[in-house]
């Protein structure tokens, strides 16, 4: 099943969990909205696919893969992507200057995995973050690590 464009049901639930990985039709819902109004406009901005490496999760696989229990990946409004055929740094770099025109509650960039967390709500944040390796969390204009 299509969730957008470029974006499936398929790989907004795979899990290497084994667990059961199915969404309720609300949160069916909000998936649809996070591909077709954030996704599909970061994959047209950066001009490359957008490999999903972590979308929905059921409580049960959020749990096994240690998630935050008020993740936004269990209602559907988050994904983590990487950009293939060119560096994260690009896809940061259109996250960061699309932060007031699409609604992104949460851009995430990880030091050590490569990949970008995105989300979305009704009343978007337009935060930009840097998870630390080793540490917490920390706002993109006071980070000053290896990504700038």
């Amino acid at each position: 099943m299509r969730l957008s464009t470029h974006f499936t049901l398929a790989e907004m639930t795979t899990t290497s969990t084994g667990i059961a990985n199915n969404p309720p039709q609300d949160v069916l819902t909000e998936m649809v909205r996070l591909c077709r109004v954030v996704l599909e406009h970061l994959r047209a901005e950066v001009g490359r696919p957008l490999q999903v490496t972590s979308g929905y999760r059921s409580p049960e696989v959020n749990a096994a893969v240690g998630g935050s229990a008020t993740s936004q990946h269990l209602k559907g409004q988050a994904a983590d992507v990487k950009p293939l055929g060119v560096d994260r740094l690009v896809l940061w770099g259109v996250v960061l200057a699309n932060l007031d025109d699409i609604p992104i509650d949460q851009a995430i960039i990880y030091e050590e995995t490569g990949h970008v967390h995105v989300s979305t709500s009704p009343s978007p944040r337009r935060d930009a973050l840097v998870k630390v390796a080793g540490s917490g969390y920390v706002r993109w204009e006071d980070y000053s690590g290896p990504l700038k």
